[in-house]
Formats: structure tokens, C-alpha cells, sequence
């Protein structure tokens, strides 16, 4: 079986900023950004490090805005399994008969059949307000951290690369771990290192989930990453594990909602 992915962005809100157009529909949909004008994004530059810089924060700020499609500059190179038909033993009878000789091959003929299976999601993309996110990106400069930055910006910066990173995963468990760290950073971005209920309670506020909700992510990255000491870990672990599709979609929707929001006050 195969399957390909047809993702539809519609502009909502345009200013003419910047136009997305699809150009093709694979494993993954292929789309190609185009900014009308540079300056409107605040790049003032050509430089070759700018313009990356600055296309890496248009990609962040869509993602940021949209709630299921991911965009990402990572292609996917699709590996077709080498499949061997192998044939059984042939059987070969020869019998005498009144008429003559009869010869009968006995024999087993195998077939491969294929599937394709194309997932087709729209989604709309606020143009106006990603615009706005992008040119918080680019005054956060967020590809120059150092020692004398705040702990809010530093906290800030590494959410961001974590949320980045999701968007590039195509393990579940693998993008749930990163959404839960962009949680938990900007739960304790003013520096109160939070744990346990705390933790639950304050990131419950941010990201505006129930508590307990809150609680079952946590319980389920401790787990990830710490030893199962009992049956009870291992029972934890388990179901979590079958509850990430579940989990995933609300932990995008409120960790792209807090960044947006931190972003704002950058």
C-alpha cells in the first residue's frame, strides 16, 4: 500500500505579503512561498544568510498560525521496499494412457496487487497575522543567542527551536516529546522552575487545557525518559504511547497559541 498526502492552504486575510502555490502532491505536498516584497518582512539585506534566516521565519511563523498542517524545508526521500515474488516448486506428473502420454505441471501462481491512498486536508492561513508573527521572528533575531541575552529571551528561543523541530518529526512520540518541552518552557519562561501539580496547574493557564489533560502529557514524557520502576510505569507508558495521535493536535493548537502570544510582546 502507498499512500501521498494533497494538503490545500488557502490565504485568508491577504495583503499581498507573500503568495503560497502548490506544486505537487506526494508523500508530501510540495508548496513553493513567494514574497512579492522583501521589505514588508523586514529584510533589508541579500545577503545569502539574511534571506535564510528570513525564510526559516516565514516557514516558523505559518507553522505557528496554521493548527494541522506542518510546513518544513525537510523533504522526505521515499525508500520502495525490494519485494522477491518467489514462485513454488513446480510439480511435474507423466501418466500412460490408452490415447498416449499425458504430462500435468502442478503448480502455485503468486500475485502482488498495490493500493494508493491519497489524505487530502484544507486549512486556512491568516496571512495578515502571520506576517505580524514572522516580524516579531525577525526582531527576537533568534539565531543570535548568547551569553548576555535574558532568561526570557533564551527560554523563548529555545521553545521556538523545539516547536521547529516538531514540525520536521515524522515520529508521534518523537513530536509529542518536543510539543511537551515548548510547554513546559513557556510555562516556566518567567524562571520559576515548576514540576509535578505545579507545573500541571501554571501550564493549564498558559496553554488553556484542563488541568488533568495536563497531567496526562506529563506523566506520559516522564516516562520517555526516565526508568518504568514498577507495572504501574509501564502501564502509564503504554497508554500514553496509543493516546499521542490523540494528544498531539491539542498540544500544537496550545503551544503555537502561547508562542504567538509571547511573541507579541517581543
Amino acid at each position: 500500500m502507498q499512500s501521498s498526502c494533497d494538503v490545500s492552504l488557502d490565504l485568508v486575510n491577504a495583503i499581498g505579503v507573500f503568495q503560497v502555490s502548490k506544486e505537487a502532491v506526494g508523500p508530501q505536498t510540495e508548496y513553493r512561498i513567494t514574497v512579492q516584497s522583501p521589505k514588508n518582512l523586514g529584510i533589508v539585506s541579500d545577503e545569502q544568510t539574511t534571506v535564510n534566516r528570513a525564510s526559516q521565519d516565514l516557514v516558523l511563523a505559518c507553522d505557528i498560525m496554521l493548527q494541522r498542517a506542518a510546513l518544513s524545508v525537510f523533504r522526505l526521500e521515499v525508500v520502495k521496499p525490494n519485494v522477491m515474488m518467489v514462485s513454488s516448486p513446480t510439480q511435474v506428473v507423466v501418466k500412460d494412457t490408452a490415447t498416449g502420454r499425458s504430462i500435468e505441471v502442478f503448480g502455485t501462481g503468486r500475485s502482488r496487487d498495490e493500493v494508493h491512498i491519497t489524505i487530502g486536508t484544507q486549512e486556512a492561513l491568516d496571512e495578515t497575522r502571520t506576517v505580524q508573527v514572522c516580524s516579531q521572528l525577525t526582531k527576537l533575531q533568534r539565531f543570535d543567542l548568547d551569553t548576555s541575552s535574558t532568561t526570557h529571551r533564551a527560554n523563548l528561543i529555545n521553545a521556538l527551536h523545539e516547536y521547529e523541530a516538531v514540525m520536521a518529526s515524522l515520529d508521534r512520540l518523537l513530536a509529542f516529546k518536543h510539543l511537551y518541552n515548548v510547554l513546559e518552557l513557556v510555562t516556566n519562561i518567567d524562571g520559576v522552575n515548576r514540576d509535578g501539580s505545579k507545573l500541571d496547574a501554571q501550564m493549564a493557564v498558559v496553554s488553556r487545557v484542563l488541568q488533568d489533560k495536563c497531567e496526562e502529557w506529563r506523566s506520559l514524557y516522564n516516562r520517555t525518559k526516565h526508568i518504568h520502576r514498577d507495572s504501574t510505569d509501564v502501564a502509564t507508558f503504554v497508554t500514553g504511547v496509543k493516546r499521542v495521535t490523540d494528544y498531539i493536535p491539542a498540544m500544537r493548537q496550545a503551544s503555537g497559541r502561547a508562542l504567538a502570544n509571547l511573541l507579541m510582546t517581543v
